[in-house]
């Protein structure tokens, strides 16, 4: 992460450290256009406000992720406590 004026930039390993995914998947989302990026020879960076668009974004979609996968993991400890 640095700046440049006012604007935070990120590159692909700082991604992959603030949303704890692999750098294919990161890869993937910037690839598909689904975050916006600019390439400077070989790195990709991504600014901070193409990050937040990309959150605001998926709003409503990871707060339903994360909803089921906690469904999910409630089921798993309820089976365990029924044994």
């Amino acid at each position: 992460m640095f700046k440049i004026g006012n604007t935070t930039v990120y590159d692909l390993e700082d991604l992959c450290k603030m949303f704890k995914a692999k750098s294919d998947t990161m890869r993937r989302l910037l690839s598909s256009g689904k975050i916006r990026y600019q390439k400077v020879g070989k790195k990709r960076y991504v600014t901070e406000k193409s990050l937040r668009e990309f959150l605001e974004d998926r709003k409503g979609e990871i707060l339903k992720t994360d909803f089921i996968h906690a469904e999910k993991k409630g089921v798993k400890n309820r089976r365990r406590t029924q044994r």
